[in-house]
């Protein structure tokens, strides 16, 4: 028999937005939600006063002000904001605590690219690159190179995302880097050049490239924003249903 979410907040009246990851909340429950969902943010950012006064006044948790000024570090106002009502388990919150010291635990450089990748998630590319460009590790890392590149081919530039992608496929030796870079060159009309350098891959390629083709010609940059906030709302609904259900 599993824990019972009980609904011991009040709906908010005025909504409260964060603007790091453009998601807007009315509950704790909502609030949980964000802080699954967007993790670093919570970690990296505090908790804002605002977002303290509007637990307080809004969705009347008002013992959480109350004890706020009695806990000394950032790591223990956090797991008192998960923990000062009754929707993660004890072992989630352990969870989350133990993810919290690891985070802690990264260098700069490693912090500015988990940051980078989360912006990268929300298609928020000119923010993920400015934290890619943060990371003294940049340049040895593969990883972050690729979605660089990403970021920005998102943002036309393509000859940059091009040598990026090149460049990461040198130092990872993954498929999908080379493949990422034979879809720049087929943008800019070097086909010959693909077909010459894919050599036998050549035919699954294009099938792949036919796909990748027809999804970006189907969406501008504003109409993936617009999408991302439709995505979040209908996420956050999912999110409820499920995690009641887990609770039964």
């Amino acid at each position: 028999m599993g824990q019972i979410i009980l609904c011991e907040t009040k709906e908010a009246e005025r909504t409260y937005e964060f603007t790091s990851f453009h998601q807007t909340i009315s509950t704790y429950e909502e609030l949980c939600f964000c802080i699954r969902e967007h993790f670093l943010f919570f970690v990296e950012e505090g908790i804002s006063k605002e977002l303290l006064q509007w637990i307080a006044n809004d969705l009347e948790i008002r013992d959480l002000e109350q004890e706020w000024a009695k806990l000394s570090t950032p790591r223990e106002k956090f797991q008192k904001l998960i923990s000062c009502r009754n929707y993660f388990l004890p072992q989630e919150i352990s969870v989350l605590m133990k993810k919290y010291d690891r985070y802690e635990r990264m260098t700069d450089s490693e912090r500015k690219v988990r940051l980078g990748d989360e912006y990268l998630k929300q298609k928020r590319y000119e923010k993920a690159l400015k934290q890619y460009r943060m990371s003294d590790t940049r340049e040895e890392d593969g990883r972050t190179l690729y979605n660089m590149a990403v970021c920005y081919a998102h943002q036309w530039d393509f000859e940059t995302a091009k040598g990026l992608f090149f460049k990461s496929y040198q130092l990872t030796k993954r498929k999908r880097a080379l493949e990422a870079y034979f879809s720049i060159l087929m943008f800019q009309g070097e086909f010959a050049s693909v077909k010459i350098m894919a050599g036998t891959d050549y035919p699954a390629f294009m099938k792949k490239w036919e796909t990748w083709k027809q999804q970006w010609k189907q969406h501008s940059l504003e109409q993936k924003k617009t999408e991302n906030n439709q995505y979040k709302k209908q996420k956050l609904k999912q999110w409820k249903r499920e995690y009641r259900k887990e609770m039964e």
